[in-house]
C-alpha cells in the first residue's frame, strides 16, 4: 500500500495528553507510519484533507450481537429465521456498525455459529465490516439465559467439552451465561447457575487453547464465582445483591475487566444506577469497559455514542467515556499492542467527526469518514 498523509483541524490520539491541532497522520502499510502536523509534511506523498473535523481512534463496540435486529421483537425474529437469513442480518449489521465508525465489534453470542462465518468472510474481503472477534453460540444450562441460542452444558465437564467444540469451529472468545438475563423470560438474574469449581475448569480449557472467556453475570453470586474462576471479562456485572468492596478487590487484583452495558432507550435523562457503581468501580482502579449490548431490543446496532452519552450524565469524563471504547477496550481484547490509539505502529483505524469528544461525546455520532487499516471505507 502506498504512503498516504491523513490532515484533520484536530487530533486526540486516545494517549490523553494535548489535542494536537492541525495534525497529519502518515500511514503506511495500513499502519500509522507517523504523527506530525501540517508543517512538517514531505512532498511527493498523497494527501487526504478532511478538513476542519477532528481526527479519532476507531472506536470498538465491547458487548454486541450482530444476528438481532435491534428493534422490540427481535428474539422472536431470531427464532423464526434461519441460517442463511441470520447470516444476511449479520452481514447487513456488520456494515452498519463500520459506517458508524466502530471499527473494532466483539460479538457477544449468535445463533449457529453464523458470526464465525461472517468473521472470515469480513476478513478474505468477500463482506464489509469491521474487525470482528466473535464468540459463537453462548455456553448455557438447558433452562438458563440464552438457551435458544446457546449450547447447553449442566456442568463443569460438559462446559469443558462444549467449549472445545466452539474452539475448534474458530470462535476467538468463549461466552458463560453465569446468571439469568433479561431476554430469557423465567430466568433468575441474582441467581448463579454455575460454580467458582465449574467454571475454572472452563477458564483452564479456553486459555489452554489460548482464547478468553467472557461471563455473563448480573447477581453479584455469578460476579464472585466468575471472578474466582479467572474469567477475562464481566458483561453487565449488574451488582444485582449489593455492591461488594471484596469482590471488586479481588477484580482489581486479578485484572478482570468490567464490561458494562447501557441498553434500551438512551435518549431520555434517566441514570441507569448499575452504571453509577461502575464509575465507582474505575475510580477505584478497576478496567471498566462500556459497551451498548448492541442488537437487542431497543439497542440499534450503530449507537455506541448514544450509550457514552449516558455515561458522561453519569458522572463520566469524556475522556473516561472514550477511553472505554478505545484504549481500554483494546486492552481486554488483547489487543493493545494494535489498536485503541492513534501511535506510530499502530493499525491505521480512525474517524474524522464533527467537533472534539472531549468536550462533547455526542460529535461521535457526527462519524464523516472512517479509515480501516489505511483504507477509506466511508
Amino acid at each position: 500500500m502506498m504512503e498516504k498523509i491523513f490532515l484533520g483541524e484536530l487530533l486526540v490520539d486516545g494517549t490523553w495528553g494535548e489535542p494536537v491541532p492541525k495534525p497529519a497522520l502518515v500511514v503506511k502499510d495500513g499502519r500509522i507510519e507517523e504523527v506530525r502536523t501540517r508543517d512538517e509534511l514531505p512532498s511527493k506523498v498523497e494527501r487526504v484533507d478532511f478538513g476542519g473535523l477532528t481526527l479519532v481512534p476507531g472506536l470498538i463496540e465491547s458487548h454486541g450481537h450482530l444476528v438481532l435486529s435491534g428493534g422490540p421483537d427481535g428474539v422472536e425474529v431470531l427464532l423464526e429465521e434461519d441460517y442463511g437469513e441470520l447470516l444476511l442480518r449479520a452481514a447487513h449489521n456488520a456494515e452498519r456498525v463500520l459506517r458508524a465508525g466502530i471499527t473494532t465489534f466483539r460479538d457477544c453470542g449468535d445463533k449457529g455459529g453464523v458470526t464465525i462465518r461472517l468473521r472470515d468472510m469480513v476478513r478474505s474481503g468477500h463482506a464489509p465490516g469491521p474487525r470482528l472477534l466473535v464468540s459463537g453460540p453462548p455456553l448455557t444450562k438447558a433452562d438458563g439465559h440464552l438457551w435458544f441460542m446457546g449450547v447447553t452444558a449442566e456442568d463443569g465437564p460438559e462446559l469443558v467439552r462444549a467449549a472445545g467444540k466452539l474452539i475448534r469451529r474458530g470462535v476467538d472468545w468463549v461466552k458463560v451465561c453465569v446468571t439469568g438475563g433479561g431476554l430469557t423470560p423465567g430466568t433468575d438474574v441474582r441467581r448463579a447457575q454455575y460454580g467458582p469449581e465449574e467454571l475454572s475448569v472452563l477458564v483452564e480449557e479456553v486459555h489452554r487453547a489460548g482464547r478468553r472467556v467472557s461471563a455473563h453475570v448480573h447477581g453479584t453470586e455469578g460476579i464472585r464465582n466468575a471472578v474466582l474462576a479467572g474469567v477475562d471479562s464481566l458483561e453487565h456485572c449488574s451488582w444485582l445483591g449489593g455492591f461488594r468492596e471484596d469482590v471488586l478487590e479481588e477484580i482489581k487484583r486479578r485484572g478482570t475487566f468490567i464490561c458494562h452495558t447501557i441498553a434500551g432507550r438512551r435518549d431520555g435523562t434517566e441514570v441507569p444506577g448499575t452504571l453509577v457503581l461502575q464509575l465507582r468501580a474505575l475510580r477505584s482502579g478497576a478496567k471498566v469497559v462500556l459497551g451498548s449490548d448492541a442488537g437487542i431490543p431497543d439497542t440499534p446496532i450503530d449507537e455506541l455514542y448514544k450509550a457514552l452519552a449516558v455515561a458522561v450524565r453519569a458522572g463520566f469524563t469524556e475522556e473516561e467515556a472514550l477511553r472505554s471504547v478505545t484504549g481500554t477496550a483494546a486492552e481486554m481484547l488483547g489487543l493493545g499492542d494494535e489498536l485503541g490509539t492513534l501511535e506510530r505502529g499502530k493499525l491505521a483505524d480512525f474517524l474524522a467527526v464533527e467537533g472534539n469528544p472531549l468536550e462533547d461525546v455526542g460529535s461521535l455520532g457526527r462519524v464523516e469518514h472512517v479509515v480501516l487499516g489505511g483504507r477509506i471505507v466511508r
